[in-house]
């Protein structure tokens, strides 16, 4: 019967300095990527937008296309607080659309505009 030579201490001492070093290092990064994104949440217009103003949680009307607070150029997303708001959206002084919203951490809702 042959016997079969085995690793001897120098490579499980690398396997175990490898594994140590670098299974730690990847789970620590993604955890910190995930969390860094939970703490967002998004709303997105869709539809006509041009000439509407928003009004957050009963705050000042803003026009969605022309505002610093709009992530995206063109107006249609908004980045907002995980959870509960009202949406109000004005066209010409009229409001078009009311709703009472509730937004998740991660989480992007649409908003129809008519």
């Amino acid at each position: 019967m042959k016997t079969v030579p085995r690793a001897g201490a120098p490579f499980w001492l690398f396997l175990c300095l490898v594994l140590g070093t670098a299974l730690p290092a990847g789970c620590w990064q993604k955890s910190e990527m995930s969390t860094l994104e939970e703490n967002k949440a998004y709303l997105r217009f869709v539809g006509d937008i041009a000439g509407v103003e928003l009004a957050l949680d009963g705050g000042a009307r803003l026009l969605l296309v022309d505002s610093a607070g709009a992530v995206a150029e063109d107006g249609t997303l908004w980045e907002v607080q995980p959870g509960r708001h009202l949406v109000e959206l004005y066209r010409a002084g009229a409001q078009i659309v009311r709703r009472d919203l509730y937004v998740g951490r991660g989480q992007t809702l649409d908003v129809a505009v008519p």
